[in-house]
């Protein structure tokens, strides 16, 4: 299966990727909010990451979510929140979905700037 990256300049609308999957971002402050069509009582999606990547003069930080990070129990789907972005750094979010085999991005080498800005 191919990676596919997201136009930034498409978000805060649901992205629907080459996987069929739909993924909805929303930034709100310097937290990036993510619901995934991944329902979390899989036992397949238990071994999932979600991996915000961070880089600024050739230094990568990363923020990794777990299934176990869902912030809304209980329903079909994953809902995530990542923690302090900083406007001088730019942004990836990879999704690997683990023993499927499948890791794909929802966007890529995007500035903080152009991920919040109106």
């Amino acid at each position: 299966m191919s990676r596919q990256t997201i136009n930034i300049a498409d978000l805060p609308k649901t992205l629907t990727l080459a996987t069929g999957t739909a993924h909805t971002i929303v930034l709100k402050g310097r937290e990036l909010h993510v619901r995934l069509p991944i329902d979390p009582a899989d036992v397949s999606s238990w071994d999932d990451k979600f991996v915000l990547m961070a880089t600024r003069d050739g230094e990568t930080t990363k923020q990794v979510k777990t299934i176990c990070d869902d912030q809304v129990p209980f329903d079909a789907l994953v809902d995530l929140v990542f923690h302090d972005m900083k406007p001088e750094w730019s942004y990836s979010l990879e999704v690997d979905l683990g023993s499927e085999g499948v890791k794909y991005f929802i966007f890529q080498d995007h500035s903080y700037h152009d991920l919040f800005s109106p």
